[in-house]
């Protein structure tokens, strides 16, 4: 059961938009986290092994799928 967890330092006033690209630019997932979440689930299950660019508003992480 592959899962990304996001978890939020403070409280999440506002939603919150959620991208996953592969290396390519193609968006894999697309989505929104509702407001006053401090932690988010987002399923991996579907996308292959491989190294992915998380965006969250103007936040960029890299993610790795084994």
């Amino acid at each position: 059961h592959s899962v990304l967890n996001v978890n939020f330092n403070k409280e999440n006033l506002e939603p919150n938009e959620l991208i996953i690209f592969d290396l390519f630019g193609q968006k894999v997932i697309d989505g929104r986290i509702p407001a006053s979440k401090k932690n988010y689930e987002i399923n991996l299950e579907e996308m292959p092994a491989g190294v992915y660019i998380l965006k969250i508003n103007n936040k960029i992480s890299k993610i790795v799928k084994y």
